[in-house]
């Protein structure tokens, strides 16, 4: 009786190792009761059903079906979180990933999220107006060549480091930081701007700046600058004796 119980269980253990394992996915789960977004990259999808609304992560280019616009702003949305396992997940874009988020707060564990292959942070935080703090400095963007609209209209943040960005590769900085209207500084002294072909209303509308070093600049392959500087009232001076403007 006894061999045939343990050869039993051995059948059991060999058919319950045979069984396909779920695949690991990355998703976000929306928990209404408390505003919350959290990012996952794991197989426990299912488990998650009964919790919130869950979202599939956009294809590159396309729109996260989680974000606002202008007409319908995401109103739901007040905490960000990105779940430990979620730094396995490597996204090639996070285009349009908190747009028109106009109630989100708090991001936590941003840490988590891996942008070494990600090529496009365009709109990544636009018109996220309730953030006060946002820490992007764990930020690996050796790869993006596209920062279009990146900070647009986050009116409330008082402070951004972007020191460590890698910007070698970027050729669209238009509108970046427009809008960053309580913005009193920015260090852009690491940034390389030698492919950065359009830099219109980069920093239009940062009413709060005080100073503003972008001496360090290389515009060679710059073509647009229109509004570049527009109603950047608080500046009292200004360096662009080393632009290069040939090709504006």
């Amino acid at each position: 009786m006894r061999n045939y119980l343990l050869s039993l269980l051995v059948a059991l253990l060999a058919v319950m190792g045979s069984l396909p394992v779920a695949a690991q996915e990355a998703y976000a789960v929306l928990t209404p009761d408390d505003g919350t977004l959290t990012f996952y990259y794991d197989n426990q999808r299912t488990t998650r059903q009964d919790h919130g609304r869950i979202y599939d992560m956009p294809k590159p280019g396309l729109y996260p079906a989680w974000a606002g616009d202008y007409y319908a702003p995401q109103k739901n949305i007040k905490n960000v979180v990105f779940d430990a396992s979620f730094s396995g997940y490597h996204p090639t874009s996070t285009h349009w990933w908190f747009k028109w988020c106009i109630n989100l707060q708090y991001i936590e564990g941003i840490r988590n999220l891996n942008t070494e292959k990600t090529t496009d942070m365009s709109g990544m935080f636009r018109d996220c107006r309730a953030l006060t703090s946002l820490d992007v400095s764990n930020f690996n963007t050796q790869s993006v060549t596209d920062m279009e609209d990146m900070f647009y209209d986050c009116k409330a943040l008082t402070s951004l480091d972007v020191s460590s960005f890698n910007t070698q590769n970027v050729t669209n900085m238009s509108y970046m930081f427009s809008e960053c209207e309580a913005l009193t500084s920015l260090d852009l002294s690491n940034f390389n701007t030698q492919n950065v072909t359009n830099m219109r209303a980069m920093f239009s509308g940062c009413e709060a700046l005080i100073s503003l070093d972008v001496s360090n600049f290389n515009t060679q392959n710059v073509g647009i600058m229109l509004d570049m500087f527009y109603n950047c009232k608080a500046l009292t001076s200004l360096n662009v004796s080393n632009f290069n403007t040939q090709n504006v």
